[in-house]
């Protein structure tokens, strides 16, 4: 091959790449009404600020473990059963605040407290992540399972670099605050999600209002594949709840990897009943829109029509620990 080619073969492969990303995007945009992404943080103001290259993890400012079922940490108590816990540990965690308005908002948050889920249940979505050479050995999407509570003025001040990201947070709030308050079992609108996720999910399904002693919430059943195409597994499948105290104080997101049983165990399976669609799938295949389609609204139809108690852990398990909920002169 003469060098005089290369450059025309790389534009080549950079249109291949182009072509295939737009159609990912149309797809995305064509899903059943089950299928809604979440709000997309706005562009970002250009700046001359260098982010730092990697993030810093959050300091642990102060930690306590509870073992009997009954969480009492720092104005926030629950009850939790033990099939989703042999213990709980309670931290409050210094913040992470947006260094530069261009930078990517994962991992951005106020100073705030967790409540981490330790036990047979924690352990089993672990996974062995220092094993990179297998798919199957990576843990699940929304591990560990965790309850975060986080100051909705102290979000606000971690983006204050973007005026943007403020009001985008902003924006999540009041729409949360207002599908939660509704009463019609149809959602027009996405259920935002905080911490700030990048994949978008393949669907919010489920979805069940549900009120605590301090304020109200949505619980609904969802799935994140960082792949796009690819089979809806048991790696990627959460049971999230998103709710605000009465008072708009405090944002409550909790984040619990859950299993259908029907479901491939991992993104290590690449084919269910004859359907391969990372293989099957090329740019521009109207045909391969469709059927990934309608393999997704079979799958949704089949996770409503399950009854909560043969999902892993049983989903009432959750919605009892929140409906136990009290945040009181949190400190």
């Amino acid at each position: 091959m003469t060098k005089q080619h290369t450059p025309l073969l790389r534009s080549f492969a950079f249109i291949v790449v182009a072509f295939a990303l737009c159609d990912s995007l149309r797809l995305a945009s064509s899903q059943t009404s089950d299928y809604r992404l979440p709000a997309a943080p706005p562009n970002a103001p250009k700046s001359n600020c260098i982010p730092p290259p990697l993030r810093d993890q959050p300091k642990v400012l102060d930690t306590k473990t509870f073992t009997d079922g009954v969480v009492a940490y720092r104005g926030v108590t629950f009850i939790y059963g033990a099939e989703l816990a042999s213990a709980v540990i309670a931290e409050k965690r210094s913040a992470s605040p947006l260094e530069c308005d261009t930078d990517k908002p994962d991992g951005i948050h106020p100073e705030y407290i967790a409540f981490i889920f330790k036990g047979t249940y924690a352990a089993d979505h672990d996974g062995h992540l220092q094993k990179y050479d297998s798919l199957e050995n990576e843990s699940s999407f929304f591990s560990p399972p965790e309850i975060g509570i986080y100051p909705v003025e102290g979000y606000k001040q971690a983006f204050s670099v973007s005026k943007d990201m403020v009001a985008w947070t902003e924006k999540q709030v009041k729409s949360l605050r207002k599908l939660s308050s509704q009463r019609i079992a149809s959602f027009a609108r996405e259920i935002p999600v905080l911490p700030w996720i990048e994949p978008s999910p393949d669907f919010q399904t489920r979805v069940k209002r549900l009120a605590f002693a301090s304020g109200r919430g949505i619980f609904f059943l969802t799935h994140y594949n960082p792949d796009g195409y690819a089979l809806i597994n048991n790696q990627g499948m959460g049971y999230l709840f998103q709710g605000l105290t009465s008072d708009g104080r405090y944002y409550i997101s909790g984040l619990f990897p859950v299993r259908a049983q029907f479901l491939p165990k991992d993104r290590s399976v690449e084919e269910a009943d004859g359907f391969d669609p990372v293989k099957e799938y090329r740019p521009g295949d109207t045909a391969f829109k469709k059927k990934y389609a309608v393999y997704r609204a079979s799958v949704v139809k089949r996770l409503k029509d399950l009854s909560a108690n043969r999902y892993d852990p049983d989903l009432t398990s959750f919605e009892k620990l929140i409906g136990s909920l009290k945040i009181e002169n949190q400190r």
